[in-house]
């Protein structure tokens, strides 16, 4: 059942936590969390009128946390109306949260701060700041004299005599005639005139509240039919007019429709989603861990049932709403019922969701939520991973889990060589600078497709501390593993090796090594690789010293790699003796499509 009074407590408590100096990000991103999870469940309208707030016409009373805030808040602002969609994104709810908090005109206006942040389910209704209209008064609706002599003739129709004007309201006295009125000496009462037995209005105030003028037979008067507002009603001679007659209360305004509601993938109407309601509801109250218990066994009901979908996004709902819990019992008890849910059988069957890109967020927030557990699990799943976009899905999940890239790195030491393969092929894609050292250690390794790997590997991460195992694996390795190491390296963080490489292209001896070693400077591309490979394509000499073409056109490619920072390269070339030389250089200034 939705709680208003809870919901306008979550609403006052989170503009509350953005007032707060200094911000507390955490209690702010935990409040952000609790609205987020009402406006999950239900739409709301939030209405602020005399001074009392309601939420959907349910007035909040001020003992309530937070509420007399808010409506402080609201009224600053000049809110009459505040409406929030159910499945309100977060981003609608941060922006109305901020404006509430802050001053009015600071950081621009509620509505200017809904628009920037494309709000389509967080709408507001403000004041109407111009005066309101005074109501006219029965003079200027009707003209009286025209009613006296409709009286007239419709007593002449029936053969009576016409009834008398009705009495009218002595003028208001001036301020001056008031203060002589007050020095003088209190008269004293005097009697009421009996009225004449033929009056029309006679016994006006029992016979007014029908709304006819009766004659004083008791037969209505045909024809005429007088009805008045209580505040313009015809007054009595000044003695019996009452002092004010209070305003009516305006009725509030209609409700604005809201957009329809998302599609949730949790029926709240189940026994999951029911469970859920109860906790988002009330999520750090008394009984928390009975209602935390009961929506984790409806979780795992839903789990024995294959509804991964649903159980995931309830299970990234729990984990939302632990870091606000309050230390104590709140907090314990989500602790308690998430390590009882997550169990190994329940990460195992929820860990490929991490492949399929509409669960993976909530699938990634909960493997990493298992910690010691999901690493256990992920570590076994990387080391038996078929392909790279599986080992990349679980690695992507260990680097947020502390101490999980440490466990990684010590599967470089496993005695298996595909897992040490698989690994040191992980590390090099992620660019991992902490597994260096073992990468190193790896090119020595007894199997040759460790030994590769690893050398591919340090090409890829290519840091300062990848140059020298490189240095000594390019050294060592025959023209094969060279050629292949060269190929692997891109990019401008390899500027590193950018000197290391021209060193070795003026001893290099294989022309197949050679040029990967100049496309290597090209993909590269600082100024320094672009200089070496400008001097590599030079044509040299006439007869002593001629360059091969061979090698010419490659650096000739390896500036084309560099892009625009060898264009004045490639523009000097364009004039060059050699036809391949100039038509590659004119096939490398032509604009990429």
């Amino acid at each position: 059942m939705f709680n208003h009074e809870l919901y306008a407590s979550a609403f006052g408590r989170a503009v509350d936590v953005m007032r707060s100096s200094p911000p507390n990000k955490d209690h702010q991103k935990a409040a952000l969390r609790a609205l987020v999870a009402l406006a999950s469940l239900a739409a709301a309208s939030l209405r602020l009128y005399e001074g009392v707030l309601s939420v959907d016409d349910v007035p909040i009373p001020d003992s309530v946390p937070n509420v007399s805030l808010l409506a402080e808040r609201l009224r600053v602002h000049r809110v009459s109306e505040l409406l929030i969609g159910r499945g309100s994104e977060p981003a609608e709810l941060l922006a109305i949260m901020r404006g509430l908090a802050a001053e009015p005109g600071a950081g621009g206006s509620l509505k200017v701060r809904l628009r920037d942040a494309r709000s389509t389910r967080v709408m507001l209704i403000l004041e109407q700041t111009g005066p309101e209209p005074r109501p006219r008064s029965v003079s200027q609706a009707i003209d009286l004299s025209d009613i006296e002599e409709a009286e007239r003739r419709a007593w002449a129709d029936m053969g009576e005599p016409a009834a008398p004007p009705a009495p009218t309201a002595p003028p208001l006295p001036t301020p001056a005639a008031a203060a002589a009125a007050a020095r003088a000496p209190e008269a004293p009462p005097r009697e009421p005139k009996p009225a004449p037995k033929d009056e029309v209005l006679e016994g006006w105030d029992a016979q007014h509240s029908s709304g006819a003028a009766v004659p004083s037979d008791g037969m209505p008067m045909p024809g005429v039919l007088l009805t008045f507002d209580a505040e313009h009603m015809p007054v009595r001679p000044a003695e019996s007019v009452p002092a004010q007659l209070p305003r009516p209360i305006a009725p509030p305004p209609p409700p604005v429709p809201l957009p329809p509601p998302p599609d949730l993938p949790i029926d709240r109407d189940s026994p999951m989603g029911s469970a859920l309601a109860a906790v988002v509801l009330d999520p750090y109250g008394r009984a928390v861990l009975d209602r935390l218990a009961a929506l984790g066994d409806a979780v795992s009901a839903a789990l024995r049932d294959d509804q991964l979908d649903a159980a995931l996004r309830v299970l990234s709902v729990l984990i939302d709403l632990e870091p606000g819990a309050p230390e104590g019992t709140p907090r314990a008890s989500y602790a308690i019922v998430l390590q009882r849910t997550l169990t190994q059988e329940v990460l195992a069957q929820l860990a490929p969701c991490l492949h399929n890109p509409a669960l993976n967020e909530p699938a990634t927030k909960v493997l990493r939520r298992a910690r010691a557990e999901g690493v256990e699990l992920l570590l076994g799943l990387l080391a038996s991973a078929d392909n790279l976009r599986e080992r990349k899905a679980y690695m992507a999940v260990l680097r947020g889990i502390p101490q999980g890239k440490d466990k990684v790195l010590e599967m470089l030491d496993h005695p298996q060589w595909f897992v040490v393969r698989n690994v040191a092929e992980l590390a090099g894609e992620l660019r991992v600078e902490e597994a260096v050292p073992d990468l190193g250690r790896l090119l020595t390794h007894h199997d040759q497709r460790v030994r590769r790997t690893a050398a591919v590997a340090l090409a890829k991460v290519a840091s300062v501390t990848t140059v020298e195992p490189l240095r000594r694996a390019l050294k060592d390795g025959n023209a094969e593993m060279r050629a292949l190491i060269a190929s692997s390296i891109e990019g401008g963080h390899a500027r590193a090796l950018a000197m290391p490489l021209v060193g070795l292209c003026e001893t290099e001896s294989d022309p197949v090594v050679l040029r990967e070693y100049l496309r290597a400077l090209g993909r590269i591309g600082t100024p320094e690789a672009v200089q070496a490979l400008a001097r590599a394509a030079e044509p040299g000499g006439r007869v002593l010293g001629r360059k091969s073409v061979a090698n010419r056109l490659a650096a000739v490619e390896g500036l084309r790699l560099a892009g625009p920072a060898a264009g004045a390269v490639l523009q000097a070339l364009a004039d060059d003796a050699d036809k391949a030389v100039r038509e590659a250089v004119q096939k490398a200034l032509r604009p990429r499509a």
